[in-house]
């Protein structure tokens, strides 16, 4: 057996972007974690508290309190409902209890991570309970970084507290899983363990301040020691099943994800796949001033002046720039994005950007955007087609299209972009009208993203893969019936699955009303090389250091002319 930490964790996985990464890897497993569910917070029912904890020597490790005092209450079915105290009462500067509330919905109110954190209420003088810019950074790192490394910490859980991780009352379990995380990630001083211990004793019990005092101190003392419990991996010829559960357990993916990469990209590239899941994600921003366009070093230079770094992107240089990812990103939003005079810069993803390469945009063209919000890929297309030629952009959500429209507005856009609230499954064109170019984002599992979606490895399911690809395969007949003869249609998604890309492509073209489209390569020098698997554009995060991503160019044969 190899163990994926210390030394021995350096030397397995020797490549620079992971020696340092794995040899503070966790042995990890938290056993079967059964499908949990729970009704909104403030229905929490007051008479299912119980004490959960007893006291515990700090010094001497925690131990917890017989088996019977830690059940955690059951709701009809068998599912858990959250036991909390006063969790909705808790005050709202504490930067820790606001992660325990929004780490409770995104486990049990499947809410997600990202837009939890988007609308943080800022401190001043009409907002005193709100959060610095410092704490509300804090914030999102602790509830990114705990749901990313969630399989890992509890498993770490589950060796300090004797196998006893499933019987921890949900309030108390986030409360340790952001001090491990503080403890193991951050490299925050033992002594801070305090914050957590009153913290657990406020939302929970007093007792339970005594068991995460020792719970947390135990693994602070480990942690300096460098004896921290890691993982083993079972030798090759070992059971897949049992390679990919220690390495989900490693790195904090589901089994199942594990055994699918593991199958397609073999042991040492699936390391690097999950090591780039896990790191902090850097972001790209797309250049939308042409005055920004035309001085890039003066851009840059500022941004450094600013204690923000970027570079260019080596795949869309002249358009996107990449910001490091321990840099001051912030800054940047407050100066080119969201300040009074912004709209200089659009956050979008260097993958997004090839995507819009690859439909190739021309003045004067009629584009449907199929599925088009948020509506990045709709906003490049339009500057690419210098405002000549029209785009319509075809969403469900009405919301999500007025926030399109608004962007379009502010980046000068507006008298080219059109929006139409539409199921692209039922939606018939106004007068029949064909497009030169049809643009498919499709909805997919979106496991190419999981570095910016922390959550998404645990929200998603492989018996959901099915419905998806049956989704795709519904959309992709619909948005070929509004291509134009020699027209183009464009498909996508932000998944590495073969079953939502090259799969989808191969059964459309078998399916007889489309013997009329077939794949086409992107014209010479169209697309960087690096890019392309083929005709596939193709984006992995452990090699082009962007979102995984997948688009493909369908040609539509011109009408025969009838004799």
């Amino acid at each position: 057996m190899r163990s994926l930490g210390g030394a021995g964790g350096a030397a397995l996985c020797a490549p620079e972007c992971r020696a340092a990464y794995f040899h503070r890897l966790l042995p990890v497993a938290r056993a079967a974690e059964g499908g949990l569910s729970t009704s909104r917070l403030n229905r929490v029912p007051q008479e299912q508290r119980r004490q959960l904890v007893t006291s515990a020597a700090a010094n001497e490790g925690a131990q917890l309190p017989p088996e019977e005092k830690l059940q955690r209450p059951q709701r009809k079915g068998g599912r858990t409902n959250p036991s909390v105290k006063n969790l909705m009462e808790v005050p709202q500067e504490t930067a820790r209890a606001q992660a325990v509330k929004h780490l409770i919905r995104i486990e049990f109110d499947d809410a997600f991570a990202n837009r939890l954190t988007q609308d943080i209420p800022s401190l001043d003088t009409q907002n005193p309970g709100g959060l610095s810019p410092r704490d509300q950074r804090f914030l999102k790192e602790l509830v990114s970084g705990v749901t990313r490394w969630r399989r890992r910490l509890d498993w770490m859980l589950d060796v300090f507290t004797k196998n006893r991780v499933k019987q921890i009352e949900p309030v108390l379990l986030q409360i340790l899983r952001i001090g491990m995380y503080e403890l193991i990630e951050l490299g925050m001083p033992a002594y801070a363990v305090t914050n957590h211990t009153q913290l657990a004793k406020e939302l929970c019990y007093q007792g339970a301040g005594a068991f995460v005092n020792g719970t947390l101190r135990n693994v602070g003392r480990q942690v300096q020691q460098g004896t921290l419990p890691n993982p083993s991996v079972p030798p090759e010829g070992a059971p897949l099943e049992a390679r990919a559960d220690a390495l989900g357990i490693a790195c904090s993916h589901p089994t199942w994800m594990v055994t699918r990469w593991l199958q397609r990209y073999g042991f040492e590239e699936t390391l690097d796949l999950l090591a780039a899941n896990n790191r902090r994600p850097a972001h790209a921003v797309r250049l939308v001033s042409e005055q920004l366009q035309n001085d890039i070093p003066g851009m840059l230079a500022h941004l450094e002046s600013i204690g923000c770094t970027a570079r260019r992107s080596e795949l869309l240089p002249g358009e996107f720039l990449v910001v490091d990812s321990r840099s001051k990103f912030q800054a940047l939003l407050q100066t080119y994005v969201t300040s009074r005079t912004g709209g200089e810069c659009q956050v979008q993803d260097e993958a997004a950007g090839l995507v819009v390469s690859l439909v190739d945009p021309q003045p004067g063209e009629y584009i449907l955007d199929a599925c088009a919000a948020p509506g990045g890929k709709t906003l490049f297309m339009a500057a690419r087609m210098k405002n000549e030629g029209l785009i319509l952009a075809l969403d469900v959500s009405d919301k999500k299209l007025g926030a399109l429209k608004r962007s379009a507005y502010q980046q000068n856009h507006a008298q080219i972009v059109r929006t139409q609230v539409g199921d692209l499954s039922t939606w018939t064109s106004p007068d029949g009208e064909l497009y030169d170019k049809v643009l498919l984002d499709a909805p997919c599992s979106g496991l190419g993203v999981l570095a910016k979606r922390s959550d998404m490895r645990w929200k998603r399911t492989e018996s959901e893969m099915e419905e998806y690809t049956l989704k795709q395969d519904v959309l992709l007949d619909a948005a070929a019936r509004l291509v134009r003869p020699g027209g183009l249609l464009v498909y996508s998604t932000c998944s590495i699955e073969p079953e939502e890309n090259q799969d989808r492509v191969y059964a459309f073209l078998l399916r007889k009303q489309n013997s009329m489209f077939a794949i086409e390569a992107p014209p010479e020098g169209l697309m960087p090389p690096q890019v392309l698997e083929g005709s596939f554009l193709a984006t992995l995060p452990h090699r082009h250091s962007t979102d995984g991503a997948f688009a493909v160019r369908l040609r539509r044969a011109h009408d025969k002319i009838k004799a």
